[in-house]
């Protein structure tokens, strides 16, 4: 009755394993199925772009070339009233003695015979000519940053 009782145990204990081992591969087989949804297949595949999106280079070149010029003559403007120095005669108060003045000189071109620049058209003045100037080198000055940045 022993051996009968033991063999009986060992065969319950089998069938108990390998009940477990059929619900485990049951769930197994759920799992997978329910993952199959989940799955993602790849239908169209990436392409490379031809040109860059960001930045856009011209609008970032003349922005930037605006901002500098801005900045420059600014920042000029700022200095030059900050030193209190004075352009001409027109910002010395009245009654002030002009010790000398620079007088304008007219350029005769010689192929022609005529000014250049004749009178009422283009820079005649040193003050134009100064500002001009100024805004050039305030132009090459933050187009030159500009480029050392990038």
């Amino acid at each position: 009755m022993a051996q009968i009782t033991r063999d009986y145990e060992m065969s319950k204990e089998n069938y108990k394993s390998l009940l477990d081992k059929q619900t485990a591969a049951a769930m197994s087989l759920d799992m997978e199925r329910r993952q199959q949804s989940e799955r993602f297949t790849i239908l169209d595949r990436a392409r490379i772009p031809e040109k860059p999106l960001k930045p856009k280079r011209p609008m970032l070149f003349a922005m930037g070339s605006a901002a500098s010029l801005a900045l420059g003559l600014l920042l000029g403007f700022t200095l030059e009233l900050r030193r209190n120095v004075f352009l001409g005669e027109w910002e010395l108060p009245e009654g002030t003695t002009v010790l000398a003045r620079l007088p304008y000189i007219e350029v005769v071109a010689k192929s022609s015979g005529t000014a250049p620049w004749p009178r009422g058209k283009g820079i005649r003045h040193r003050k134009e000519l100064a500002a001009a100037s100024s805004v050039l080198i305030c132009l090459a000055a933050g187009m030159l940053t500009l480029m050392s940045r990038l």
